[in-house]
């Protein structure tokens, strides 16, 4: 499942692991992704959540990708 700024990334995984099958991710596309956002997910205990940041070429923004993996 794949989504660029959809929504809280809380609601988004939320509706986005039902969507998984076994063993699948969730992508996440973020612009700034703010502590409390990310707290949301990391304490969960049925997901495990990576982040990796980047910054676009030409702009030089910021954005950050969020890699969720659903727990057996």
């Amino acid at each position: 499942v794949v989504s660029r700024a959809f929504t809280a990334l809380n609601r988004f995984t939320d509706m986005a692991l039902p969507l998984l099958k076994s063993n699948g991710t969730v992508l996440a596309m973020k612009g700034e992704l703010k502590p409390d956002e990310l707290t949301t997910i990391t304490s969960r205990k049925d997901i495990e959540a990576e982040t990796s940041e980047y910054c676009l070429p030409f702009e030089q923004h910021r954005r950050c990708m969020v890699t969720i993996k659903q727990l057996a």
